[in-house]
């Protein structure tokens, strides 16, 4: 007998929509005014990633960590890379001058970055809602982020807004699988998360509330005190190591 062949579900392919929608609303006029910038604060991101392929990681300016301007770096060095067959075709000094006439090619970069960030942090919230006894039910957070109209414009922008709501997704995730009775590496990780997500932005400093609200409130019993004083060094560590110019500088941060 022939098996017959699975249908399917109408759920899924709605969701198979809403994704497609969802990449769509992220990449359509993704260059939007390039070669010019309207948002004032995409140049002063890009120019310090750009800065750090000098040789320092000393930033000339403390109004954001260093972590996203870092990641950008290493993605132009790799474009740099390529565009120069790995430096037998062009210079670096070349790849400096096409920055300086030509820096279409670097924003798209950090936008298309941000933007796949925010898909990322979709999944990550997606996956979350739908885990354990939750599988067949609408990821309705997911859809949230995926359509909110301010969420869409960041996803445009080479800003570090994305990168944050990524980390904090994953910390959200985390807190909640310590939360429902999971082991302390769960807790860990959420601290760590939110760690980095402050090293992308510092307004997501809030999102530090995850980890005691978890600890706090976990299925079988209150925790360990010392798996939150611990967790707080995986956070302190996550950011230092995202932005270690902080501590080397603490001065400048402090006065910027």
């Amino acid at each position: 007998m022939r098996k017959r062949a699975a249908k399917t579900s109408p759920w899924l392919w709605a969701l198979l929509a809403a994704a497609a929608l969802a990449v769509g609303l992220r990449f359509t006029a993704i260059g939007y005014g390039l070669p010019h910038t309207y948002n004032a604060d995409e140049p002063h991101v890009i120019n310090m990633a750009v800065s750090f392929g000098g040789g320092s990681l000393r930033p000339h300016s403390f109004k954001y960590p260093t972590l996203w301007p870092t990641l950008l770096a290493g993605l132009y060095g790799l474009w740099f890379a390529l565009w120069s067959l790995f430096g037998l075709r062009k210079s670096p000094l070349d790849f400096a001058a096409l920055y300086g006439f030509a820096p279409t090619g670097f924003y798209l970069i950090a936008r298309t970055a941000s933007a796949l960030a925010a898909l990322a942090a979709v999944v990550v919230v997606a996956r979350a809602e739908r885990s354990g006894e939750n599988s067949a039910r609408w990821p309705y957070g997911a859809l949230i982020l995926a359509f909110a109209p301010v969420l869409v414009d960041l996803g445009h922008s080479a800003k570090p807004d994305m990168l944050m709501l990524l980390f904090v997704s994953g910390a959200w995730a985390c807190a909640l699988r310590f939360q429902s009775g999971g082991p302390r590496g769960w807790l860990y990780a959420a601290a760590a998360l939110v760690g980095a997500g402050c090293s992308t932005q510092y307004t997501a400093a809030p999102a530090a509330l995850l980890v005691p609200l978890a600890w706090l409130l976990r299925d079988g019993g209150r925790p360990r005190f010392s798996w939150l004083a611990e967790a707080a060094l995986f956070a302190a560590a996550a950011f230092f190591m995202g932005s270690p110019y902080v501590a080397l500088d603490f001065r400048r941060f402090a006065a910027n």
